[in-house]
């Protein structure tokens, strides 16, 4: 009888876990992934007439607007490409682990990252 509780007891507990890293992890994977897109298409939008400086200006300003850091940005004759992260606070298992295996203090923050790409308009 004790057994099958503590087994019960366990699944239970890796299903909470499952459902808290996973839905953290993936609700702010689809919000970076939509504001990395908008940014890219608005800086594409208007950086054509701006330096390279002021477009990633630009790209910062309106991905701060959404908790999201652009960490790297470049433009060409083409287009512009951006690269944004944002953390993911909360995780029970998933931010410790990722930071164990970096080797970072396990209270460190997990950190999502995106990319993209959009031509002059």
């Amino acid at each position: 009888m004790v057994r099958t509780l503590l087994i019960i007891a366990l699944v239970i507990a890796v299903i909470a876990v499952v459902v808290n890293d996973g839905g953290r992890y993936s609700s702010k994977r689809y919000d970076l992934s939509a504001v990395t897109e908008r940014v890219a298409d608005e800086v594409a939008s208007s950086a054509r007439g701006n330096t390279r400086d002021e477009a990633a200006a630009l790209a910062e300003t309106l991905a701060q607007s959404s908790d999201v850091h652009v960490y790297q940005y470049d433009q060409n004759d083409q287009g512009v490409q951006v690269w944004t992260e944002i953390t993911v606070p909360g995780t029970w298992v998933l931010g410790p682990f990722m930071a164990w295996r970096a080797g970072k203090p396990l209270d460190t923050p997990l950190v999502v990252r995106d990319y993209a790409a959009a031509v002059y308009r």
